[in-house]
C-alpha cells in the first residue's frame, strides 16, 4: 500500500510541470446498492484533485467515503478508498460542460464488517459551467469495491450534485487574451488591396483565459493608411492556454501611396470574442514596416501588373485626348485596337515622354535579381516625361486599358515588350498580318508586340522589333517564353491608383497626333496589309480579295471586287462599303437584295435598320 501510494505521488510530480490547471472537484450523492437485499441505500462523497492536460483531459488523485449499512443490522458500515483518476471533457457550448472519466485505488472498510482491496469506478457528468472557474455538475458513477481474496464486496450507482473550482498553475499568464506579431518582410504600398488576401506578417493569439473562448475575430486598422478596419480572422474557439496563428491582413487606403521613404506606421490589432457567452475585447498596437512606394520585388513578375493603372485620373485624360483624335480617323474593317494602339503610342512620343535609364536600379539588371528595385507609377512617368522601359510600358499600358485595348507583357533579358491585345479570332490573325511567326497566340485572343526598348524609334520600328524577339523567344527550346495577360494578372495584383492634384499638363496637338498616326498605320498597310491582300488575290475569290482591301482603307477597289459576284457575303460586303462611305441609301437597296435571297439573314437585317435610321426612315 505504501508503495502503491509513493508511486501516485511520484507520478504526480513528474506530470505536474506540463500541466495547465489544477481542479479542485467535490460531489457528495445518493449511493444505491445494486445488491439492496444486503445492504441499504446510502451516502457518498468524492473529492478529486486534478491536472488538466491538453484543453480535453484530466489527471489525478480522488479520495472517497460511502457510509451505508447491511440490511437488518443497524450498524453502519463505511468504505474509504483513494487512488487515481483519468478523465476526459468536452465543451460543446459556452456554458456546457460534459465529461466522462475512470478511478481507481485501494480501499478499507470499517464498522460491523473489516475489509480491504481495490475499487473502481466509471463515471459521466453534465454540468453548467457559472464561471470560467466554478462549474456545477450533475454526476453518475457505478462503483465496484473488490476484496483481494473474496473477489466483489459491493458494488452500485451514485448520483450527485458536483462542484468544481479551477486554480491555473503552471503555465500561467494573464487573464485575458494576448497577441504577438511578427512580420518577415516589410509591406509594399503597391500591393495596398492585394493585403486582403496576402498577408502582411503572422499574428500569434494567446488564450490566457480560464477557459475555451469563442467566435473570435481580428481586426486591423492603421487611421488613414487603411481604407476600413478590416478582419484577418474569424476562429470558432481558441481551447484554454491554446495559442493559433493567423494572418495579419489590411485593407490599405491611397493614402499609403503617399509613403515616399521606408518606415513604419502604427497600427492597431482589435480582437473581440466571447468567454461563457460574454463579449470581451482587447485592443493591442502594433508596429508594421513598409517600403517606399515605388518599391518592387522581381519575384513574381505578374506582380508589375499592380503599377498598370487605367483609373488613374490624369491617365484617363490624356489617352481620352489622343483616342478622341484617333476615333475620328478609324479605318472601317481594319483592326481598331491597333489603330487605337498606334495614336496612344505617337501620342505619348509627342507628349515628351522619352526613354532614360534608372542609372540606380537599371530594368535590364534588376528585373533578372531579387534585389529591391525602383518602378515609377505612371502618372511619374507623365511628370518626369522619362521613364526605364519597364516604366515607359506601364504608362502605354495603363492608357490602352483605360480606352478599352486589352494589354499583356513579357519580359526578356534585354528588353519589355508591351503585347496589345486585338480581339482578332483566332486562326484569322493572316487575314490582318503578313506573318504569324511574331504574334502571341492564345486560347483567347491574338497578340502582337510592342518593344520599349525602341520605344524613341516610333511605333513601326517598335513593332518590328517586338515581333522579332516573341518569334525569336517562341523558337527558344531550353528557356519556353512566358508572359503576362494585365487583366488576369490585376484579379490577383489590383492596381494601384497614385494620382496627384494640381498636374498640369502640356498635351500634343491634334495634328500633331494626326500625322503621327496616319504615318503609323500607313505603315502596317504596306509592311502587313499589302501582303495580306497579295495573297487573296492568289485564291481569285472577290470577297476575300475585297475584305482585303476594305481592311487596307481601299474601299473603292473594294467595291469593284464585291461588284464582281451577287453573292449573299459579296452583297453585304458591298452594302457595309456603301455604310463606311455614308451613303446609306444605297446601303439600304443592296441590304434588301441580300434579303430577296435570304429573309432570315441576320447581317443584312441588321445592316438594313442601321441604314434606314440613318435615313430617317
Amino acid at each position: 500500500m505504501k508503495k502503491l501510494s509513493a508511486i501516485i505521488i511520484c507520478v504526480l510530480f513528474s506530470i505536474s510541470a506540463f500541466s495547465l490547471d489544477l481542479n479542485l472537484r467535490v460531489t457528495p450523492g445518493i449511493v444505491a446498492p445494486l445488491k439492496s437485499d444486503r445492504y441499504k441505500t446510502g451516502f457518498g462523497v468524492f473529492a478529486q484533485g486534478d491536472l488538466d492536460f491538453f484543453g480535453f483531459m484530466n489527471a489525478g488523485v480522488e479520495g472517497n467515503v460511502l457510509l451505508t449499512s447491511a440490511t437488518g443490522i443497524n450498524e453502519s458500515l463505511s468504505f474509504a478508498g483513494g487512488g487515481l483518476g483519468l478523465s476526459f471533457y468536452y465543451a460543446p457550448l459556452s456554458r456546457l460542460h460534459l465529461g466522462a472519466g475512470f478511478a481507481f485505488g485501494p480501499y478499507i472498510t470499517s464498522g460491523v464488517i473489516s475489509s480491504s482491496g481495490l475499487y473502481w469506478r466509471t463515471y459521466g457528468e453534465v454540468g453548467f459551467r457559472a464561471t470560467p472557474e466554478l462549474t456545477l455538475s450533475f454526476t453518475g458513477n457505478f462503483i465496484d469495491y473488490e476484496t483481494i481474496r473474496n473477489g466483489r464486496f459491493l458494488n452500485g450507482i451514485n448520483a450527485g450534485i458536483g462542484l468544481k473550482y479551477v486554480i491555473p498553475i503552471g503555465k500561467k499568464g494573464s487573464s485575458s487574451l494576448t497577441a504577438s506579431f511578427v512580420q518577415d518582410e516589410a509591406a509594399f504600398p503597391l500591393f495596398m488591396t492585394a493585403y486582403r488576401n496576402f498577408e502582411l506578417g503572422t499574428i500569434t493569439l494567446k488564450n490566457n483565459e480560464a477557459s475555451e473562448i469563442r467566435n473570435v475575430h481580428v481586426r486591423f486598422r492603421a487611421g488613414k493608411y487603411t481604407a476600413s478596419t478590416y478582419e484577418s480572422a474569424n476562429i470558432p474557439v481558441v481551447q484554454k492556454h491554446s495559442s493559433v496563428e493567423v494572418p495579419l491582413l489590411a485593407d490599405f487606403s491611397t493614402e499609403i501611396l503617399k509613403y515616399s521613404e521606408n518606415g513604419r506606421i502604427n497600427g492597431e490589432l482589435i480582437i473581440e470574442y466571447e468567454l461563457l457567452g460574454k463579449k470581451k475585447h482587447s485592443e493591442q498596437n502594433i508596429i508594421l514596416s513598409m517600403n517606399n512606394r515605388n518599391a518592387f520585388c522581381w519575384a513574381d513578375p505578374t506582380a508589375i501588373s499592380a503599377f498598370i493603372s487605367s483609373g488613374t485620373p490624369e491617365v484617363q485624360q490624356l489617352a481620352s485626348i489622343i483616342s478622341g483624335v484617333e476615333t475620328n480617323h478609324l479605318i472601317q474593317g481594319m483592326n481598331k485596337n491597333l489603330q487605337m494602339s498606334a495614336a496612344i503610342f505617337e501620342g505619348l512620343r509627342l507628349f515628351g515622354i522619352i526613354y532614360s535609364e534608372d542609372k540606380i536600379t537599371p530594368f535590364v539588371d534588376y528585373h533578372k535579381v531579387y534585389d529591391m528595385d525602383s518602378i515609377q507609377y505612371p502618372l511619374q512617368t507623365m511628370t518626369y516625361l522619362s521613364g526605364d522601359y519597364d516604366d515607359i510600358g506601364i504608362l502605354l499600358a495603363s492608357c490602352l486599358e483605360s480606352v478599352g485595348v486589352p494589354t499583356g507583357y513579357m519580359i526578356l533579358d534585354d528588353d519589355f515588350i508591351l503585347l496589345i491585345g486585338t480581339n482578332i479570332r483566332v486562326g484569322t490573325e493572316l487575314n490582318h498580318f503578313a506573318s504569324s511567326d511574331g504574334l502571341l497566340i492564345d486560347d483567347e485572343n491574338v497578340y502582337f508586340g510592342l518593344s520599349m526598348a525602341d520605344f524613341q524609334k516610333g511605333f513601326t520600328q517598335s513593332r518590328a522589333t517586338a515581333f522579332e524577339k516573341i518569334a525569336a523567344a517562341k523558337k527558344e527550346i531550353d528557356i519556353p517564353y512566358d508572359y503576362v495577360n494585365t487583366e488576369y494578372a490585376w484579379a490577383i495584383y489590383s492596381p494601384a491608383v497614385f494620382s496627384s492634384s494640381g498636374n498640369v499638363f502640356e498635351y500634343p496637338t491634334r495634328v500633331e497626333i494626326e500625322k503621327a498616326t496616319k504615318k503609323a498605320i500607313d505603315d502596317y498597310i504596306n509592311s502587313d496589309l499589302a501582303v495580306v491582300v497579295e495573297r487573296a488575290k492568289a485564291s481569285k475569290d472577290p470577297n476575300k480579295i475585297g475584305v482585303a482591301l476594305f481592311r487596307s482603307g481601299k474601299i473603292k477597289d473594294a467595291k469593284a471586287q464585291f461588284s464582281k459576284s451577287d453573292s449573299i457575303s459579296c452583297l453585304n460586303n458591298l452594302a457595309n462599303c456603301y455604310m463606311a462611305e455614308k451613303d446609306y441609301d444605297s446601303a439600304a437597296k443592296t441590304y434588301e437584295k441580300v434579303l430577296a435571297k435570304d429573309s432570315s439573314n441576320k447581317i443584312a437585317t441588321k445592316g438594313l435598320n442601321s441604314a434606314n435610321e440613318k435615313l430617317g426612315r
